[in-house]
């Protein structure tokens, strides 16, 4: 359920996938993480040839139990356990009668029982294999009762993260097939339509994905989901007016729903409109002050803004709540923008400990804040030998890939190898005119080698094609360039900025 209609009026529900990607060491670490004022928590008990299951409501913030609902089912009487349940969940949060869907009922207690086992499974982790299994298993309540609408939902939506894994067209035909059984069973069930929105919209077919989505939203104004992909497709077709006003529909419906502001405000992010982005990251963290995606992403705001320090403390705020490899880097890019060179090295040495070593991208980042440590500079070229040997092997897997080639003409480099640089600029070809990283680290090269007329051409260039001046203004290697009246020039009416995300830096 995404939102529910009780006597006190309407409240929502964290949706599965929030609750997925978040993967909470403590239930009650959702109050301050979704901005939950309620948590249900539940545990099976078996007795004989039966199970019961105790629902408990739970106050987010005191951990006080303010309802009970118990469920028993005998085995014999399976088929009524999804029904049962959803009956009980509704006393539990006050929820009207007529509040919940019917889209739970079957006559099959196994297909109920392997429903309730396939939807609790994680569909956005896991590998083919694991996912493979959760297919079968949720394929086996629809092949055991057709009229199963809350089953086929829930196979067409592994079905969907099945073909986002490895891209089966087999896997996707099936998603479809499952929201048109949906369709045909129950059309006023919200899901399904977004179900058959994100199989158009896989397919490559957006007028018909953006049409099930209006669908959706027309059934259930608060649907999540619906709002994020029409929005999506309404801003990819340059509609921004339409799209804003989706993201703010969903706002209305649910003004203390942190993740509608959070949705607002990356829109205004990728508008470039940093202060109403601003504004909605900073209510959404109000609601949620534990949402690490939003302290980062208000922490991409200050970046923008030269603001180091600001920034620094979203990224580290967000480090601290949730451990992972993009909060680690952003820390580290900080630092090394605000001159801190020793310290950007420790955390983007701290970042190995997350990100895939397997890439080039923090080896690199990693050699590149050492070369400005006093006494790096031998390690350095050390970790720059990781990050080329990386970055070569993914070339020779994706050939011509320009923000590879644009790392390893920054590798060789600062690992002083004139003549691979050379070579590697050589092999860029086209690319040295047309794309602007590659500019960027082809100009980089050149001051590196000592040919400022080069380095001027390339790097002025770099910046008419869009590259940031905040991070050519950040590279202590181009510090003197900088100070050249003919660069200054060039450049004195751009003023570009990236979001806050690991770069080369040199």
């Amino acid at each position: 359920l995404d939102a529910i209609q009780t006597d006190a009026g309407a409240l929502w529900t964290v949706p599965y996938a929030n609750i997925a990607h978040a993967d909470l060491p403590d239930p009650f670490d959702a109050g301050p993480s979704f901005g939950v004022n309620r948590i249900v928590m539940g545990e099976v008990q078996r007795f004989g040839d039966g199970q019961q299951l105790t629902l408990e409501l739970r106050d987010a913030d005191s951990h006080d139990l303010l309802r009970t609902e118990r469920v028993r089912v005998d085995r014999a009487a399976a088929g009524a356990l999804l029904p049962n349940l959803d009956t009980a969940l509704a006393r539990l949060v006050g929820a009207r009668d007529d509040a919940v869907p019917r889209s739970l009922e079957t006559e099959n207690g196994s297909a109920s029982i392997r429903y309730l086992i396939g939807a609790g499974r994680n569909v956005f982790k896991g590998d083919s294999a694991a996912l493979e299994h959760t297919v079968a298993l949720l394929d086996s309540c629809v092949n055991d009762d057709s009229k199963f609408v809350a089953g086929a939902w829930a196979s067409g939506v592994a079905h969907m993260a099945l073909y986002r894994h490895n891209k089966s067209d087999v896997s996707l035909q099936r998603a479809a097939e499952r929201a048109r059984t949906i369709a045909a069973l129950d059309n006023s069930f919200a899901l399904g339509a977004v179900l058959s929105g994100d199989a158009w919209q896989a397919g490559g077919d957006v007028d018909s994905a953006a049409s099930a989505y209006r669908s959706a939203l027309a059934l259930d104004p608060g649907n999540h989901s619906a709002t994020r992909s029409l929005a999506s497709i309404y801003a990819a077709q340059s509609r921004l007016e339409e799209a804003e006003g989706v993201y703010r529909a969903l706002a209305n419906v649910k003004p203390d729903y942190w993740a509608s502001h959070r949705e607002l405000g990356y829109f205004y992010f990728l508008q470039d409109r940093l202060d109403d982005a601003e504004t909605e990251w900073s209510h959404a963290l109000r609601l949620a002050p534990r949402d690490a995606w939003t302290q980062s992403s208000l922490g991409a705001v200050y970046y923008r803004r030269d603001d180091w320090t600001r920034a620094r403390a979203c990224f580290v705020e967000a480090f601290q709540i949730q451990p992972a490899c993009d909060p680690c880097n952003n820390i580290a890019t900080t630092l090394y923008f605000d001159g801190k060179y020793k310290e950007s090295a420790h955390y983007f040495e701290l970042a190995l400990q997350y990100c895939d070593t397997s890439d080039c991208d923090t080896w690199g980042n990693l050699a590149s804040a050492l070369y400005w440590v006093e006494d790096g500079r031998e390690r350095s070229r050390v970790v720059y030998g990781k990050a080329i040997r990386n970055a070569e092997a993914a070339l020779a897997a994706q050939p011509g890939d320009a923000r590879l080639t644009a790392l390893l003409i920054d590798y060789y480099s600062m690992s002083d190898d004139s003549a691979m640089t050379q070579a590697t600029i050589a092999r860029a070809g086209d690319l040295a005119n047309t794309d602007a990283h590659v500019m960027y680290s082809v100009g980089s090269a050149y001051e590196k080698m000592g040919q400022r007329g080069l380095a001027l051409r390339y790097l002025g260039n770099a910046v008419r094609h869009g590259y940031s001046l905040q991070i050519i203004r950040g590279a202590p290697l181009l510090a003197d360039l900088l100070k050249d009246p003919i660069f200054q020039d060039m450049t004195h009416r751009s003023d570009s900025a990236d979001a806050a995300t690991a770069v080369n830096r040199n």
